[in-house]
């Protein structure tokens, strides 16, 4: 007879399927729809005008829409723009860069100072070696244990509370520690139980497939941590804790490399 328990995770893994996307070549225009999901799939269309982007849609009941990118804030202090409607929490773009305010100017929020200054006691100040949480350092630093530490520069066997002042970006136990890799690597192709499997530093553990954003729908293994391109990219495209606190993907950069092949 078959255990219960393994008959609903056999049903749940063979059941797995993935949204479709399809991208149409008949672009619209300014306030038109250009993403929107119909039949399990979401459907695209490319935006006519160089500052037109589209808005994606927050659920599968909305709608995407072309939007003029001048009308989009989505630029934090120190970020490219090109008017100071592209700027974040009040910034104004200078020289094609969104500025904050300057140091001993009023502030709520770390994100209202500029770059390499956070707020406190409702004045911008400039960040230094001793914190209390990520916002208090330079870009390039995580707070860890009280003291800015730069990312990535701690070894592997030293201690550590969080993965990202790891050259590894992994922690276990308290210890930086080698990242988890794919076992099959040589193909990124779902396993017929769905489950895809990593090698960690004491033994290994299995996880469900990922969707791929394709017209097919397929799905696959992604890469962890302590796969070579994952690791790379996490080493050279990290943002800094600024920009993680706004949840702007770090792995971006990545992306436009692989667009590029």
């Amino acid at each position: 007879m078959i255990p219960i328990v393994f008959l609903l995770l056999f049903m749940s893994a063979s059941a797995m399927t993935c949204p479709k996307y399809f991208c149409s070549k008949h672009s619209v225009g300014e306030g038109k729809v250009c993403a929107s999901w119909a039949d399990s799939g979401l459907y695209m269309h490319p935006c006519s005008g160089d500052n037109l982007v589209c808005v994606m849609p927050s659920g599968m009941e909305d709608d995407g829409v072309c939007t003029n990118s001048d009308k989009v804030p989505s630029s934090l202090p120190g970020d490219y723009c090109v008017n100071s409607n592209q700027c974040m929490y009040g910034s104004v773009c200078k020289s094609n860069v969104c500025r904050g305010k300057s140091e001993n100017e009023d502030c709520t929020l770390d994100e209202h100072c500029d770059v390499e200054m956070y707020c406190k006691s409702g004045k911008c100040k400039r960040v230094g070696d001793s914190c209390e949480d990520d916002g208090k350092c330079a870009s390039d630093k995580l707070c860890h244990n009280g003291a800015c530490v730069p990312l990535f520069s701690l070894k592997n066997g030293a201690s550590a509370t969080i993965p990202g002042v790891c050259e590894s970006y992994y922690v276990f136990g308290g210890v930086c520690r080698p990242g988890p890799t794919l076992i099959h690597k040589e193909t990124l192709a779902c396993p017929k139980n769905n489950l895809c499997t990593y090698k960690t530093f004491n033994g290994s553990f299995s996880r469900s497939c990922s969707c791929s954003k394709t017209e097919e729908g397929r799905l696959y293994c992604s890469l962890e941590k302590g796969d070579f391109y994952i690791h790379r990219c996490l080493l050279y495209t990290s943002p800094s804790p600024r920009d993680l606190s706004t949840s702007r993907m770090p792995s971006s950069a990545c992306k436009k490399k692989k667009k590029k092949k």
